[in-house]
Protein backbone atom coordinates (compact mmCIF):
# COMPACT_ATOMS: atom_id res chain seq x y z
CA UNK A 1 0.00 0.00 0.00
CA UNK A 2 2.96 2.31 0.82
CA UNK A 3 4.87 1.75 -2.18
CA UNK A 4 1.55 2.38 -4.48
CA UNK A 5 1.52 5.90 -2.95
CA UNK A 6 4.87 6.58 -3.02
CA UNK A 7 4.85 5.56 -6.94
CA UNK A 8 1.50 7.36 -7.17
CA UNK A 9 3.30 10.29 -5.51
CA UNK A 10 6.30 10.26 -7.98
CA UNK A 11 4.36 10.38 -11.25
CA UNK A 12 2.23 12.59 -10.20
CA UNK A 13 5.43 14.54 -9.47
CA UNK A 14 6.73 14.06 -13.09
CA UNK A 15 3.57 14.75 -14.43
CA UNK A 16 3.50 18.55 -12.60
CA UNK A 17 7.02 19.01 -13.72
CA UNK A 18 6.51 17.98 -17.68
CA UNK A 19 3.35 20.56 -16.99
CA UNK A 20 4.48 23.39 -15.12
CA UNK A 21 5.47 26.32 -16.80
CA UNK A 22 9.44 27.67 -16.37
CA UNK A 23 9.61 30.37 -14.53
CA UNK A 24 12.28 32.78 -16.34
CA UNK A 25 13.35 35.89 -14.64
CA UNK A 26 12.15 39.35 -16.10
CA UNK A 27 13.49 40.70 -19.18
CA UNK A 28 14.80 36.68 -20.29
CA UNK A 29 13.69 34.71 -22.99
CA UNK A 30 12.47 31.64 -22.32
CA UNK A 31 14.99 28.37 -22.99
CA UNK A 32 14.89 24.44 -23.28
CA UNK A 33 17.59 21.96 -23.01
CA UNK A 34 20.25 21.15 -25.25
CA UNK A 35 20.19 18.11 -26.54
CA UNK A 36 23.95 16.24 -26.04
CA UNK A 37 23.87 14.80 -29.18
CA UNK A 38 23.56 17.84 -30.87
CA UNK A 39 26.63 19.20 -29.46
CA UNK A 40 30.00 19.52 -32.09
CA UNK A 41 33.04 18.11 -30.56
CA UNK A 42 34.55 21.08 -30.49
CA UNK A 43 33.10 24.58 -29.56
CA UNK A 44 35.44 27.54 -29.09
CA UNK A 45 36.05 29.01 -25.21
CA UNK A 46 33.62 31.72 -25.43
CA UNK A 47 30.91 28.18 -25.15
CA UNK A 48 31.43 27.00 -21.96
CA UNK A 49 29.45 25.98 -18.98
CA UNK A 50 25.73 26.61 -18.39
CA UNK A 51 25.82 27.79 -22.27
CA UNK A 52 26.16 23.95 -23.06
CA UNK A 53 22.97 23.41 -21.65
CA UNK A 54 20.55 26.00 -22.58
CA UNK A 55 19.62 27.24 -26.28
CA UNK A 56 17.16 30.24 -26.31
CA UNK A 57 14.87 29.42 -28.89
CA UNK A 58 14.96 33.36 -30.94
CA UNK A 59 14.94 33.49 -34.72
CA UNK A 60 18.29 36.12 -34.74
CA UNK A 61 21.70 36.34 -37.19
CA UNK A 62 23.59 32.45 -37.09
CA UNK A 63 27.46 33.62 -35.38
CA UNK A 64 29.79 32.06 -36.47
CA UNK A 65 33.72 32.20 -34.57
CA UNK A 66 34.88 34.89 -36.68
CA UNK A 67 31.85 37.17 -36.47
CA UNK A 68 32.20 36.76 -32.55
CA UNK A 69 34.34 39.46 -32.22
CA UNK A 70 32.05 42.46 -34.11
CA UNK A 71 28.73 41.05 -33.48
CA UNK A 72 28.38 43.01 -29.74
CA UNK A 73 27.43 39.88 -28.00
CA UNK A 74 28.20 40.21 -24.49
CA UNK A 75 27.30 36.83 -22.61
CA UNK A 76 27.77 33.57 -22.97
CA UNK A 77 24.28 32.24 -23.22
CA UNK A 78 24.07 34.85 -26.40
CA UNK A 79 26.41 33.37 -28.32
CA UNK A 80 23.46 30.77 -28.68
CA UNK A 81 21.34 32.85 -29.84
CA UNK A 82 20.55 31.62 -33.16
CA UNK A 83 19.26 28.13 -35.06
CA UNK A 84 22.30 27.70 -37.34
CA UNK A 85 24.63 28.51 -34.44
CA UNK A 86 25.48 25.31 -33.66
CA UNK A 87 26.05 23.85 -37.50
CA UNK A 88 28.20 26.79 -37.92
CA UNK A 89 30.21 25.96 -34.70
CA UNK A 90 30.82 21.87 -36.09
CA UNK A 91 31.77 23.66 -39.07
CA UNK A 92 34.33 25.84 -37.71
CA UNK A 93 35.43 22.88 -35.51
CA UNK A 94 35.76 20.76 -38.39
CA UNK A 95 38.05 23.00 -40.45
CA UNK A 96 40.23 24.02 -37.71
CA UNK A 97 41.81 20.90 -37.57
CA UNK A 98 43.69 21.17 -40.71
CA UNK A 99 44.53 24.75 -40.13
CA UNK A 100 46.22 23.52 -36.63
CA UNK A 101 47.60 21.06 -38.73
CA UNK A 102 49.33 24.03 -40.82
CA UNK A 103 50.69 25.87 -38.07
CA UNK A 104 52.03 22.93 -35.90
CA UNK A 105 53.62 22.55 -39.67
CA UNK A 106 55.04 26.34 -39.63
CA UNK A 107 56.95 25.83 -35.96
CA UNK A 108 58.48 22.70 -37.12
CA UNK A 109 60.31 24.39 -40.35
CA UNK A 110 63.87 24.51 -40.38
CA UNK A 111 64.06 26.98 -42.62
CA UNK A 112 62.34 29.49 -44.53
CA UNK A 113 62.15 27.30 -47.63
CA UNK A 114 60.02 24.72 -45.70
CA UNK A 115 57.57 27.45 -44.54
CA UNK A 116 57.08 28.62 -48.49
CA UNK A 117 56.57 24.88 -49.45
CA UNK A 118 54.21 24.58 -46.85
CA UNK A 119 52.56 27.77 -47.93
CA UNK A 120 52.83 26.82 -51.65
CA UNK A 121 51.18 23.05 -50.62
CA UNK A 122 48.02 24.92 -49.84
CA UNK A 123 45.28 26.90 -51.72
CA UNK A 124 44.47 30.42 -50.24
CA UNK A 125 40.91 28.81 -49.07
CA UNK A 126 42.45 26.44 -47.27
CA UNK A 127 44.99 29.21 -45.24
CA UNK A 128 42.81 30.96 -42.74
CA UNK A 129 44.04 34.18 -40.67
CA UNK A 130 46.06 32.33 -38.22
CA UNK A 131 47.96 30.13 -40.54
CA UNK A 132 48.80 33.76 -42.95
CA UNK A 133 49.74 35.21 -39.37
CA UNK A 134 51.82 32.41 -37.55
CA UNK A 135 53.83 32.03 -41.24
CA UNK A 136 54.71 35.82 -41.07
CA UNK A 137 55.61 35.92 -37.64
CA UNK A 138 57.91 32.75 -38.10
CA UNK A 139 59.86 34.72 -41.19
CA UNK A 140 60.39 38.05 -39.09
CA UNK A 141 61.59 35.91 -36.30
CA UNK A 142 64.03 33.35 -38.45
CA UNK A 143 65.14 36.58 -40.46
CA UNK A 144 67.23 38.04 -37.62
CA UNK A 145 69.22 34.84 -37.98
CA UNK A 146 70.08 34.68 -41.69
CA UNK A 147 73.19 36.11 -43.65
CA UNK A 148 72.63 39.11 -45.53
CA UNK A 149 72.35 36.90 -48.94
CA UNK A 150 69.79 34.88 -47.62
CA UNK A 151 67.95 37.79 -46.16
CA UNK A 152 67.94 39.10 -49.97
CA UNK A 153 66.55 35.93 -50.72
CA UNK A 154 64.05 36.06 -48.94
CA UNK A 155 62.92 39.12 -49.57
CA UNK A 156 63.40 38.90 -53.55
CA UNK A 157 61.17 35.37 -53.93
CA UNK A 158 57.72 37.32 -52.86
CA UNK A 159 56.82 35.29 -50.18
CA UNK A 160 56.96 38.18 -47.84
CA UNK A 161 54.34 40.03 -50.13
CA UNK A 162 51.94 37.08 -51.18
CA UNK A 163 51.60 36.35 -47.79
CA UNK A 164 50.50 40.33 -46.77
CA UNK A 165 48.44 40.04 -49.65
CA UNK A 166 46.67 37.42 -47.86
CA UNK A 167 46.71 38.77 -44.33
CA UNK A 168 44.97 42.06 -45.92
CA UNK A 169 42.31 39.98 -47.86
CA UNK A 170 41.99 37.97 -44.49
CA UNK A 171 41.82 40.95 -41.99
CA UNK A 172 38.18 41.33 -41.10
CA UNK A 173 38.47 37.95 -39.47
CA UNK A 174 41.60 38.36 -37.69
CA UNK A 175 42.15 38.65 -33.59
CA UNK A 176 44.49 40.68 -31.44
CA UNK A 177 46.67 37.58 -31.56
CA UNK A 178 46.73 37.97 -35.46
CA UNK A 179 47.49 41.34 -35.49
CA UNK A 180 50.51 41.87 -33.54
CA UNK A 181 51.66 38.72 -35.14
CA UNK A 182 51.15 40.42 -38.53
CA UNK A 183 52.46 43.66 -37.55
CA UNK A 184 55.87 42.16 -35.45
CA UNK A 185 56.40 40.69 -38.83
CA UNK A 186 56.65 43.35 -41.16
CA UNK A 187 58.74 45.05 -38.38
CA UNK A 188 61.53 42.32 -38.28
CA UNK A 189 61.27 42.01 -42.04
CA UNK A 190 61.78 45.94 -42.62
CA UNK A 191 59.00 45.11 -44.96
CA UNK A 192 56.23 48.46 -45.02
CA UNK A 193 52.56 46.87 -46.72
CA UNK A 194 51.61 50.34 -47.75
CA UNK A 195 50.42 52.88 -46.19
CA UNK A 196 46.20 51.67 -47.62
CA UNK A 197 47.05 48.01 -45.37
CA UNK A 198 48.69 50.02 -42.60
CA UNK A 199 45.79 51.92 -42.40
CA UNK A 200 43.09 49.39 -42.64
CA UNK A 201 44.98 47.49 -39.65
CA UNK A 202 44.67 50.30 -37.59
CA UNK A 203 40.73 50.52 -38.58
CA UNK A 204 40.25 47.18 -38.02
CA UNK A 205 42.32 47.15 -34.62
CA UNK A 206 41.14 49.95 -32.81
CA UNK A 207 37.40 48.47 -31.21
CA UNK A 208 40.02 45.27 -30.54
CA UNK A 209 42.71 47.59 -28.22
CA UNK A 210 40.61 46.62 -25.47
CA UNK A 211 41.16 43.00 -25.69
CA UNK A 212 45.43 43.35 -26.39
CA UNK A 213 47.18 41.86 -22.93
CA UNK A 214 49.88 44.12 -22.01
CA UNK A 215 52.86 41.95 -24.06
CA UNK A 216 51.23 42.54 -27.27
CA UNK A 217 50.16 46.22 -26.69
CA UNK A 218 53.74 47.73 -27.05
CA UNK A 219 54.73 45.60 -29.96
CA UNK A 220 51.72 46.45 -31.76
CA UNK A 221 52.91 50.39 -31.04
CA UNK A 222 56.61 49.56 -31.52
CA UNK A 223 56.00 47.96 -34.73
CA UNK A 224 54.31 50.92 -36.45
CA UNK A 225 57.26 53.19 -34.80
CA UNK A 226 59.87 50.79 -36.60
CA UNK A 227 57.73 51.11 -40.14
CA UNK A 228 57.70 54.80 -39.36
CA UNK A 229 54.05 55.26 -40.42
CA UNK A 230 51.81 57.33 -37.76
CA UNK A 231 48.39 56.56 -36.73
CA UNK A 232 45.84 59.17 -36.20
CA UNK A 233 45.41 61.39 -33.72
CA UNK A 234 42.16 59.47 -32.77
CA UNK A 235 43.40 56.06 -32.71
CA UNK A 236 47.31 57.21 -30.69
CA UNK A 237 44.26 58.48 -27.93
CA UNK A 238 42.79 55.00 -27.73
CA UNK A 239 45.97 53.16 -27.65
CA UNK A 240 47.25 55.93 -24.82
CA UNK A 241 43.95 55.02 -22.82
CA UNK A 242 45.18 51.16 -23.21
CA UNK A 243 48.78 51.42 -21.77
CA UNK A 244 47.63 53.65 -19.37
CA UNK A 245 45.16 51.02 -17.90
CA UNK A 246 47.52 48.20 -18.23
CA UNK A 247 50.73 50.08 -17.76
CA UNK A 248 51.08 48.09 -14.01
CA UNK A 249 51.34 44.67 -15.88
CA UNK A 250 53.88 45.87 -18.70
CA UNK A 251 57.27 43.87 -18.71
CA UNK A 252 60.29 46.20 -18.62
CA UNK A 253 60.54 45.62 -22.20
CA UNK A 254 56.93 46.70 -22.77
CA UNK A 255 57.79 49.93 -20.82
CA UNK A 256 60.72 50.33 -22.61
CA UNK A 257 59.62 49.77 -26.30
CA UNK A 258 55.65 51.95 -25.57
CA UNK A 259 58.37 54.89 -24.54
CA UNK A 260 60.80 54.48 -27.33
CA UNK A 261 57.68 53.98 -29.55
CA UNK A 262 56.06 57.30 -28.27
CA UNK A 263 59.29 59.14 -29.10
CA UNK A 264 59.93 57.61 -32.09
CA UNK A 265 56.62 58.60 -33.77
CA UNK A 266 57.05 62.24 -32.11
CA UNK A 267 53.80 61.82 -29.96
CA UNK A 268 53.49 63.35 -26.85
CA UNK A 269 50.58 61.59 -24.29
CA UNK A 270 49.07 63.25 -21.33
CA UNK A 271 50.96 63.34 -17.80
CA UNK A 272 49.23 60.58 -16.15
CA UNK A 273 50.54 58.18 -18.87
CA UNK A 274 53.81 59.07 -18.71
CA UNK A 275 53.61 58.97 -14.91
CA UNK A 276 52.42 55.81 -14.57
CA UNK A 277 55.45 54.54 -17.32
CA UNK A 278 57.77 56.37 -14.87
CA UNK A 279 56.21 54.54 -11.60
CA UNK A 280 56.54 50.88 -13.24
CA UNK A 281 59.87 51.85 -14.27
CA UNK A 282 60.61 53.09 -10.47
CA UNK A 283 58.96 49.60 -9.00
CA UNK A 284 61.08 47.27 -11.38
CA UNK A 285 64.04 49.05 -11.52
CA UNK A 286 66.10 45.52 -10.98
CA UNK A 287 64.08 43.92 -14.19
CA UNK A 288 65.08 46.81 -16.52
CA UNK A 289 68.44 46.40 -18.53
CA UNK A 290 70.67 49.31 -19.15
CA UNK A 291 69.80 49.77 -22.94
CA UNK A 292 66.02 49.70 -21.78
CA UNK A 293 66.82 52.62 -19.06
CA UNK A 294 68.43 55.02 -21.48
CA UNK A 295 65.67 54.23 -23.51
CA UNK A 296 63.05 55.82 -20.71
CA UNK A 297 65.06 57.94 -20.05
CA UNK A 298 65.67 59.46 -23.70
CA UNK A 299 62.31 59.21 -24.29
CA UNK A 300 61.43 61.31 -21.14
CA UNK A 301 64.27 63.85 -22.39
CA UNK A 302 62.45 64.26 -26.00
CA UNK A 303 58.94 64.81 -24.39
CA UNK A 304 59.71 67.20 -21.73
CA UNK A 305 58.54 65.14 -19.17
CA UNK A 306 60.32 65.16 -15.44
CA UNK A 307 59.91 61.91 -14.14
CA UNK A 308 61.18 62.81 -10.25
CA UNK A 309 63.96 63.24 -8.28
CA UNK A 310 63.30 59.62 -7.03
CA UNK A 311 63.52 57.56 -10.21
CA UNK A 312 66.88 59.44 -10.70
CA UNK A 313 68.23 59.03 -7.63
CA UNK A 314 67.46 54.91 -8.38
CA UNK A 315 68.79 55.84 -11.76
CA UNK A 316 72.44 57.44 -10.06
CA UNK A 317 71.88 54.40 -7.29
CA UNK A 318 71.97 51.76 -9.89
CA UNK A 319 74.70 53.37 -11.72
CA UNK A 320 77.37 53.74 -9.20
CA UNK A 321 76.56 57.58 -8.66
CA UNK A 322 75.49 59.48 -6.60
CA UNK A 323 73.29 62.94 -6.89
CA UNK A 324 74.65 65.87 -4.54
CA UNK A 325 73.56 69.37 -4.56
CA UNK A 326 76.06 70.91 -6.97
CA UNK A 327 73.70 72.00 -10.37
CA UNK A 328 74.41 70.77 -13.68
CA UNK A 329 74.17 73.25 -17.12
CA UNK A 330 72.05 71.10 -19.87
CA UNK A 331 73.12 70.93 -22.93
CA UNK A 332 72.65 74.23 -25.78
CA UNK A 333 69.49 73.97 -26.63
CA UNK A 334 67.75 71.02 -24.75
CA UNK A 335 65.91 71.05 -21.34
CA UNK A 336 67.75 69.77 -17.77
CA UNK A 337 65.61 67.05 -16.82
CA UNK A 338 67.83 67.54 -13.64
CA UNK A 339 66.68 70.33 -11.83
CA UNK A 340 69.34 72.91 -10.00
CA UNK A 341 69.86 70.89 -6.97
CA UNK A 342 70.63 68.18 -8.40
CA UNK A 343 73.64 66.98 -9.77
CA UNK A 344 75.68 63.77 -11.10
CA UNK A 345 78.89 63.91 -9.16
CA UNK A 346 81.92 61.13 -9.43
CA UNK A 347 82.08 57.79 -8.31
CA UNK A 348 80.68 56.88 -4.72
CA UNK A 349 84.00 57.10 -2.08
CA UNK A 350 83.26 53.06 -1.54
CA UNK A 351 83.49 52.02 -4.79
CA UNK A 352 86.85 54.00 -5.73
CA UNK A 353 88.37 52.51 -2.36
CA UNK A 354 86.86 49.15 -3.73
CA UNK A 355 88.60 50.49 -7.10
CA UNK A 356 92.21 51.20 -5.34
CA UNK A 357 92.42 48.25 -3.33
CA UNK A 358 92.06 45.94 -6.69
CA UNK A 359 94.47 48.18 -8.44
CA UNK A 360 96.88 47.43 -5.35
CA UNK A 361 96.62 43.77 -5.15
CA UNK A 362 97.04 43.35 -9.16
CA UNK A 363 100.18 45.54 -8.71
CA UNK A 364 101.36 43.12 -5.94
CA UNK A 365 100.51 40.29 -7.91
CA UNK A 366 102.50 41.46 -11.12
CA UNK A 367 105.65 42.68 -8.99
CA UNK A 368 106.11 38.84 -7.18
CA UNK A 369 105.46 36.93 -10.52
CA UNK A 370 107.87 39.09 -11.99
CA UNK A 371 110.42 38.58 -9.06
CA UNK A 372 109.94 34.77 -9.47
CA UNK A 373 111.04 35.25 -12.89
CA UNK A 374 113.70 36.83 -12.76
CA UNK A 375 114.88 34.11 -9.65
CA UNK A 376 114.36 31.32 -11.82
CA UNK A 377 116.52 32.41 -14.78
CA UNK A 378 119.09 33.49 -12.10
CA UNK A 379 119.56 29.90 -11.37
CA UNK A 380 119.76 28.43 -15.20
CA UNK A 381 121.99 30.79 -16.00
CA UNK A 382 123.86 29.61 -12.81
CA UNK A 383 123.49 26.04 -13.03
CA UNK A 384 126.31 23.38 -14.45
CA UNK A 385 125.62 20.94 -16.67
CA UNK A 386 125.04 17.46 -15.76
CA UNK A 387 127.53 15.06 -16.51
CA UNK A 388 126.13 12.31 -19.00
CA UNK A 389 126.27 8.65 -18.05
CA UNK A 390 127.51 5.83 -20.43
CA UNK A 391 124.84 4.01 -21.61
CA UNK A 392 124.66 -0.01 -20.22
CA UNK A 393 126.09 -2.53 -23.10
Amino acid sequence: MKSAQLSGRSQLASSSRQTRPVQQPAGRLPVTCLRRDLIPSQLPAEVTGSSLRRLPELQSQAYTRQSIATSGLTSKLDFLLAPRTLSNLAQDARSSAPCRKINHDIKMAADWHAIRAIIEAHSDAQLDETNVAFALFRLGALFSFLPPQQQAELKACGLVEDLAGLAFAKLSSMRPTELWRTMDAFAHLHHHPGSRVLEALLLHAEPLLPRFDATQLPLFLWAFAVLSHRPSVETMCLIDDQVLAKSERFTPQGVSLALWSYQTLKHTPDSECLRVLSTALLKRMQFFKSAEIANCLSAFAAMGFHPGNELLQAVAKRAGRTLDAAPRRAPAGKRSLVPDSVKVSSAAPKVAALKRSMSDKLNDLKAASSKARDTAREKLAGASPSPVRPRAV
